[in-house]
């Protein structure tokens, strides 16, 4: 027995040893241009997200970029989604979201929210519905009113309003 622990020992040893080469190697590669999810190509924002600057003024809010494409549509603020909304070929304006929001995701254009990353719920469901979605809006929910028109880009979070409800 005594001589099956040291040889496995030596394994260990020699497993740990090639281990460590294999993550200096994979440390020189350079970082990826761009993220894919099921062959959809979502190219990464060039600016660290730590460093962009998001001001929310007039016209134009941005946010963080988390799920590709662009669209224009009414505003529907949600506060509460288990009220029944009619989500349909809507952009969701929220503070967050929670697994009960699929359907409401699902049967709208897009959704902004304030509060996200680019792995939060918000995002994560947004790319599998492939829903372009924009997060990390601070005050977007007092900012924005129901019937506003506005139009998102998930790949810049770029949000701009193009027209204010009469």
């Amino acid at each position: 027995e005594v001589e099956i622990s040291v040889k496995n020992s030596l394994n260990m040893k020699n497993t740990i040893s090639e281990r460590k080469k294999q993550y200096d190697m994979f440390a020189k590669l350079p970082a990826y241009s761009r993220l894919v999810f099921s062959a959809n190509v979502f190219d990464k924002n060039p600016t660290s997200i730590g460093d962009m600057k998001f001001e929310n003024s007039g016209n134009c809010f941005t946010g963080t970029p988390c799920s590709s494409g662009k669209v224009s549509g009414e505003v529907l603020i949600v506060e509460d989604p288990t009220v029944e909304i009619n989500a349909k070929d809507k952009i969701l304006v929220t503070k967050m979201t929670d697994p009960g929001w699929v359907f409401l995701i699902a049967a709208a254009k897009g959704i902004v929210a304030e509060k996200g990353s680019l792995l939060s719920h918000t995002a994560i469901i947004s790319r599998e519905l492939s829903k372009p979605a924009v997060v990390g809006v601070d005050n977007i929910t007092n900012l924005l009113k129901n019937g506003d028109v506005i139009s998102i880009d998930g790949g810049s979070g770029e949000i701009r309003l193009l027209r204010r409800k009469d």
